[in-house]
């Protein structure tokens, strides 16, 4: 018996069961046929046509006619105009942050620079009425010096011409001389001492060092000291302040020449016998620090600036 076919797709039927001879095939043909899920074709469908009106909207707004809708519903443009990137639209977010950040921080930097710009005629204003101040009270100062002194030598002058010098009057110039509150001239000594040329710490000289030098010259028969110009009295403070050597609380710095009035053809000799003589020895033989003593016959000490009047009453 010739089998049967079905006429719409001429597969032949199983005279036996009556069915199809690819039956079996059903299920494997309806998974092909409907691989996607009706509901979803349909949103899709529907999401796809409201992107095409979205688009041709726009056209429109523009003054572009319609793009022509082809059969299975996209249009000429969708066809031809590919679409965009999404690391194009990443690029564009990146490009614009950039952009934002160098504004931000030229915004800063301008407004750093206009403030510090303001600032610095006001600092150099302060500055220079400061140095004016100090340089002022500094010449002052030395006025009000300069006018002791004349009025302590015209005293002197005129005690002379009254004949009221005596010993007593002698007596109290000596102190005045050791006080340092007048200046004083005489023959001497002159110690120049620098720091040694290699840059370590025993090789400078400190503030204990100095005093033990001025002790020794003390002790030597010294009637009057002065270093760097500054004149010692009984009162005067050889310290440390930081890193240099302050006296009378004003900073010096090496080479320390140290004048000294008294007995020129002795002190040398008595003061290399002192604390202050062997001091200075030992630095320059074990640390290379430079000294050097001369005689002379005439030096001249300044007075002290650093002197105050101190006195009691009875009750």
């Amino acid at each position: 018996m010739a089998a049967m076919t079905d006429e719409e797709d001429q597969v032949p039927i199983d005279p036996t069961s009556g069915r199809r001879a690819d039956w079996t095939m059903d299920l494997l043909r309806e998974i092909r046929e409907q691989a996607v899920d009706p509901s979803y074709a349909v949103v899709t469908q529907a999401e796809t046509r409201a992107a095409q009106a979205d688009r041709r909207h726009d056209q429109d707004d523009h003054g572009k006619p319609a793009p022509h809708t082809q059969e299975n519903g996209s249009t000429a443009s969708d066809q031809d105009t590919p679409p965009a990137a999404p690391d194009r639209r990443r690029r564009r977010r990146l490009h614009v942050g950039t952009i934002a950040v160098l504004l931000i921080a030229g915004l800063g930097l301008g407004t750093a620079w206009r403030t510090t710009a303001l600032q610095q005629p006001v600092t150099a204003a302060e500055r220079g009425d400061l140095v004016r101040r100090v340089e002022a009270a500094q010449a002052h100062q030395a006025d009000q010096q300069r006018q002791i002194s004349e009025l302590e030598g015209e005293v002197h002058r005129m005690r002379v011409r009254a004949g009221t010098w005596s010993a007593a009057a002698e007596h109290q110039s000596k102190q005045a001389d050791a006080a340092a509150v007048s200046k004083v001239s005489g023959p001497g000594v002159k110690i120049t001492v620098d720091d040694s040329k290699a840059s370590s710490e025993e090789g400078r000289l400190t503030d204990t060092d100095l005093r033990q030098v001025v002790n020794g010259l003390w002790g030597s028969g010294a009637e009057a000291i002065a270093i760097n110009d500054r004149r010692l009295s009984s009162k005067t403070a050889i310290r440390t302040a930081g890193s240099a050597i302050t006296v009378n609380y004003a900073s010096i710095s090496a080479p320390y020449v140290i004048k000294v009035i008294g007995p020129a053809q002795t002190l040398p000799g008595q003061f290399a016998q002192t604390d202050g003589g062997t001091i200075l020895q030992y630095h320059s033989d074990n640390f290379r620090v430079r000294y050097q003593m001369e005689t002379l016959d005439a030096l001249t000490l300044p007075e002290s600036h650093n002197v105050s009047v101190s006195y009691s009453e009875p009750r």
